[in-house]
Order: structure tokens, then sequence, then C-alpha cells
């Protein structure tokens, strides 16, 4: 079977995808030709002999027909040009090592994906393979529609391959379950909360560039520093901003700085909002938006489109998606960077997101979908990622080519804090969100009471110690 590191020939197709982009699979190298001739014997089992002739290999196939036939495994993922002709150079260099296995690629479909992704499985006809992140996973996996990984994975991977995925990027998808000895999902990118800044709006301010000692108090008053007042004291242009004010999701890293919590992983139908780390954790980002006025609002956020230090809204923002356009876009206008997130009272703390690929549990092929899954997550499928738009890929070996891939392709990188991705994942403070034992019914209650001290901005944050109550009484579904 196939082995996840690049051949020759692996090689020179992921630097296509480089060159070339949409146009990757067109231009990597053409397949020998091969002669088959296919013989019906009583055997038991596919036999393949090749003999090498003149520019050709003749394959000799000895086959046993099977009732389900050949596994055909449809994989869905990114619909942007640039991901499906990776993913499709990709699914060529896979079936290339697995003949015995078709592979097909689709991409996400328009509007709400996991509204469809849902209908599909129940009529029966899910893909096999979807992307998805944690919080989407243990939902999915509630209603038995994801197939557990854990088995695939004690049989066929080898502690080697465990060991190169990113530091607590394996843990953190080993606990998407609330029951031991489950796996939802493989990782497929990390996406990560890093500090975004313009290098050019913070010379102008005289304010220092972000540095690694930087504290929760040192972005604050970045945040004041940076914010332009018109004449009437009314704000010209924000200070800073905060990615993801009205869900849970967002908030949990920051309450974390504070040593607080929603909810802890080990205990996850009791409340923990009303905490004094966790009050103070909300408190802090309240007084940026409505006591300093310095942080972007939710209101104001929703008019941009893109990301606000790119498109030059607001100077510094906590957010992640490191990509190729995110340079190219700003190319001769303005210079961007990023940096480590601030440390806070408690200590340094950021989401690592679990993007990640599911396996549906209606699938006809199981063990030929886990062997693309492992594929997926794997050094060849991750570079083919990476060399399409950036995005960090879930294993070391890959991840430490990042910023050669980034000089390589974006020029304008050059200058950039480029080695940060590898320094954070090695230091490991990256985490996933923490999740109620009913998460759905938790998330009712929690978020329109964020959207009101965050957004709205007409609650004080005790409101959301005093829902704890109606959390916890709505915490009677089982564990999953």
């Amino acid at each position: 079977m196939g082995k996840n590191r690049l051949s020759r020939r692996d090689f020179l197709r992921v630097s296509a995808v480089a060159a070339t982009g949409a146009a990757i699979a067109a231009c990597a190298p053409a397949t020998p030709q091969v002669v088959e001739v296919i013989k019906e014997v009583p055997v038991e089992k596919e036999v393949i002999r090749e003999v090498p002739v003149e520019k050709v290999v003749e394959k000799e196939r000895v086959v046993t027909p099977t009732p389900a036939g050949k596994p055909v495994i449809r994989w869905q993922t990114w619909p942007n040009a640039e991901y499906q002709a990776a993913a499709r150079a990709g699914a060529e260099i896979f079936m290339n090592d697995h003949p015995d296995i078709d592979m097909i690629v689709e991409p996400n479909p328009p509007g709400n994906k996991m509204e469809k992704l849902m209908a599909s499985m129940v009529g029966g006809v899910s893909p096999d393979i979807f992307h998805y992140w944690g919080l989407w996973f243990a939902k999915l996996h509630q209603r038995g529609q994801l197939l557990d990984l854990q088995p695939f994975v004690d049989q066929a991977m080898t502690q080697e391959e465990i060991d190169d995925f990113v530091p607590k990027g394996w843990e953190i998808f080993g606990r998407l379950s609330f029951l031991p000895g489950k796996r939802l999902a493989m990782p497929k990118y990390f996406n990560f909360m890093w500090l975004w800044f313009s290098e050019d709006d913070l010379k102008a301010a005289g304010q220092d560039f972000p540095d690694i000692d930087w504290t929760l108090d040192d972005l604050a008053e970045a945040g004041k520093n940076l914010t332009q007042l018109n004449a009437d004291g009314t704000v010209k242009k924000y200070g800073a901003g905060f990615n993801g004010l009205q869900v849970m999701e967002r908030h949990f890293y920051n309450l974390e700085r504070f040593g607080g919590y929603f909810v802890t992983h080990d205990e996850p139908a009791k409340c923990l909002m009303g905490s004094p780390e966790a009050q103070a954790g909300f408190e802090w980002l309240r007084a940026r938006l409505f006591e300093d006025h310095t942080w972007l609002p939710r209101t104001v956020q929703l008019t941009i489109a893109g990301q606000p230090v790119v498109n030059g809204q607001v100077p510094l923002w906590e957010t992640g998606e490191l990509q190729f356009q995110h340079w190219r876009d700003v190319e001769g206008i303005r210079t961007i960077n990023f940096f480590h997130p601030p440390i806070g009272p408690y200590e340094r703390t950021s989401y690592l997101v679990s993007d990640g690929e599911g396996l549906w549990s209606g699938t006809k092929w199981p063990d030929a979908a886990w062997e693309v899954m492992k594929f997926l997550s794997g050094p060849v499928l991750q570079e083919l990622w990476c060399r399409a738009g950036g995005v960090l890929p879930v294993v070391m070996s890959v991840v430490r080519k990042w910023p050669d891939i980034m000089r390589e392709t974006v020029p304008n990188s050059e200058g950039a804090n480029l080695n940060v991705p590898i320094d954070a994942f090695e230091m490991g403070y990256g985490r996933d969100d923490e999740r109620f034992q009913c998460q759905a019914e938790a998330e009712e209650i929690i978020n329109p009471l964020l959207e009101k001290v965050f957004v709205v901005g007409d609650a004080p944050v005790s409101v959301l110690a005093d829902a704890c109550p109606q959390v916890e009484a709505a915490q009677t579904c089982e564990l999953a």
C-alpha cells in the first residue's frame, strides 16, 4: 500500500501546484501506459505481476470479482479552484499507490453545508469523507453519523506517524468525544488565532510591534494608542479587535488566559461562567469595547468584507487563517505581519481549531475510506494543501517547510514572522474549545447573552454567571 512520503514523481506534482494553481492536475507527469490482461482463474485474492517491456509495463492481473465491486470513496472538500486542483492531484497520487481504490473529489455545496450534509446522511447518500471542525463532529457523533476511527489508528498507524502531528493537535482530536478511546476525526489543517498587525499603522502611531513578552495589558494599551478620534471625540478608526464576539467557541481561550472556563471536559455538565476568573476574562473584553471604545464593534465588523487588518480597517486584530491571499491582497499597499497572542494574568493560550475530516458511519467501504483519510492527514497531501493556499499543515514535517513555501510563493511575505507557527506549535499553547455535554442546548442559552454583553452592550457580564443554573438544567442528554 502507499506510503506517506514524497517520491520524485510526487514531488514534481507538489511543485506543479505551487507553479500553476488550478492547472495542477494537467501539469502532473503523465502516467506510464499500462497494458492490462485480465484472466479469470480460481484464486481467492488479486495477484499482480509487473513485467518491464519497451516503454510500457505489462500487468497481468488475476482477479476474483467480489459482490460489492471496487471501493469508490467520495471526498467532499473546499470548493476553491486552487484547493480543488490540489485535491485532484492528491487523489491521483493516492490512486496510483492504491490501484484497488477509486477516489472522487467533490466540492462543498454552497449554502448551509451542515444542513445539506445531515440531509444526505439521513437520505443514505452522504459523501464518505467530509470536512468540519470539533464542535460539529461532536454533534454528528451524538446523532450516530460518525464512524469511530480509533480502531483504525490502533491497527494501521505507527508511533512515528502519530508523533509527527502538531503537538496538542493529536490530543485535541482524541477528545472530541467525552467517551474515552474514541476518535471522531482526523486533522485536515490547523487554523490558529494570532495577532495580526499593520506595520505601517503601528510605526505611524509610534507603537512598538508585539513581542514575546506582550501581556493583555500591553495589548489594551496598544489598542488605545492606535485608536484615532474625530474632532468631536467620536472614533474615526478603532485600534484593535477580537474576532467572534458573539459565540462561545471564540471566547473560551480568552477566559483561559485568566484561568477561567465556560465548562471543562472533565465535568461537562457543570457551568463555570460565574467563577471570578471567568468573570474577569469576560469583563476585560467588555471594557475594551464599551469603556475604552478602542475595540472594533461587531456591528462595524459586519460591514467589512474580509480581514480587517488586510483591508486597512483596524491595525491590530486577533484572528487566524494564515493564507497566501492575505499578503497578495496588500502587495504594494501596506505591510502586514503577525505574532504570538499575548500572555494573560494566568497563562498564554490560543484557539487551535480542530478542522478535520470525518468518516460517515454509513460508508460502504470503511477500510478503503480509512486508507484515504490517513493519506489526507499525511505529509504528501498536507504539502499539496500548503502549496495551494498557504494553510497551516497538521504534521510538523510539513509545518517546518511552511516558511520557505510562503517565501517562494508570496514575495512580500519575506519580512514576516514566518517562524511563529513553528515556535507556537512547539510551545504547545494552543487549545480546542471546551464543550458542554449537551452543547447545542447550552449554546441556545449562552450565545444570545454573549450577543447582549459584547455586541449590543446592554448587559453586564454577570448575566452569564446568572445563566449557569439554566445551562446546567439543560444538560439532560447522554454523553457521546
